[in-house]
């Protein structure tokens, strides 16, 4: 089953610093190489933001070309794959979203378990707070 990949997940496989390196890096190494991690525009874009940021790259952050060169990098991975969003998302998306509350980080949370609701796949992430979401397939790496 494709794997789509939270932006915390990335970081830790590109920065060695990263609190989950190890983590992170023993459940690659036991991804056959047949499987789909799946990358979708807002987990590139997070990435690399991240990898530009000197608070959370230990005041040692990329700068424009060299973050391109690491998410390159990564994508010559041949389990990784770069996948837009699916086209009924949006329903997905908007029926997931709480309507009450005012949470703005649940934003990206709920956008990425649309996605890998949509599409069908598992969602790898480092954050809890995935766990909110009914019919969310999450493999947790704690």
């Amino acid at each position: 089953m494709p794997v789509l990949c939270d932006v915390n997940v990335l970081l830790a496989i590109c920065d060695e610093d990263h609190a989950h390196y190890e983590t992170v890096h023993a459940w690659l190494n036991k991804i056959e190489s047949k499987s789909q991690l799946i990358v979708c525009r807002f987990s590139q874009l997070s990435l690399l933001r991240l990898l530009t940021t000197s608070a959370v790259m230990l005041r040692k952050p990329f700068n424009m070309a060299g973050a391109w060169r690491v998410y390159e990098t990564l994508m010559v991975d041949e389990r990784m794959i770069f996948l837009s969003e699916p086209f009924h998302m949006d329903s997905v998306f908007k029926a997931i979203v709480p309507g009450n509350p005012t949470a703005p980080k649940l934003w990206q949370d709920a956008y990425l378990a649309a996605f890998a609701i949509s599409a069908q796949m598992q969602l790898v992430s480092l954050d809890s707070d995935h766990r909110q979401f009914r019919n969310l397939d999450l493999i947790l790496l704690t």
